[in-house]
């Protein structure tokens, strides 16, 4: 999985959290950080269904934890266009300080 990629796509759609982070010269810090947020979670997703479905087929494992953490992701973003700017405003700056607290780590 190219979960850069995903995340990636992610922000873009989102054009004012992309402007400001790219401002801040921290797309690539927040690439890393949810990216490799995407990824655990995706995993831990995986992990649980397997346990709960022990006869399902791996592939459909994967492809369903896939989408439930994509989703959750997607929920912790603010939202790709918005009505509420100020909602939206708020959401960004949400996630504008997470990336600040998250992005020493390497």
């Amino acid at each position: 999985m190219l979960y850069k990629t995903i995340i990636l796509e992610m922000l873009q759609r989102r054009p004012r959290m992309y402007e400001q982070l790219r401002l801040y010269r921290k797309v690539l810090p927040a690439l890393e950080i949810y990216a490799k947020e995407l990824k655990e979670s995706h995993e831990a997703m995986m992990e649980q269904l397997r346990q709960a479905r022990p006869d399902s087929e791996p592939r459909q494992i994967r492809s369903e934890a896939f989408e439930m953490a994509l989703k959750e992701m997607e929920d912790r973003f603010p939202p790709a266009s918005s009505t509420d700017d100020q909602e939206a405003q708020g959401l960004l700056d949400e996630a504008m300080e997470f990336i600040r607290n998250h992005s020493w780590r390497g």
